[in-house]
């Protein structure tokens, strides 16, 4: 029997913000990675739910491509 690999998920800071045009960007704080993950919307929220949805997008390739992703979770402040 094989061991399971358990993979520890690494933790990102996300920053949320209002731009001067009255939009929030949501944007990962990190340059760890070879992608880069940001959302945008005309309230926090959607600007946040934009971002998961980068990051599936993403996973989504990743696997497509036969890549790996890590595991992230994310810090939102």
């Amino acid at each position: 029997m094989n061991p399971i690999e358990i993979k520890s998920m690494e933790k990102v800071k996300v920053i949320v913000e209002l731009g001067s045009d009255n939009r929030y960007s949501a944007y990962m704080d990190c340059y760890d990675y070879n992608f880069g993950l940001a959302g945008f919307g005309s309230t926090a929220k959607d600007a946040i739910e934009d971002f998961y949805e980068s990051y599936r997008e993403e996973r989504d390739m990743c696997a497509k491509e036969g890549k790996e992703m890590p595991e992230l979770e994310f810090d939102i402040r």
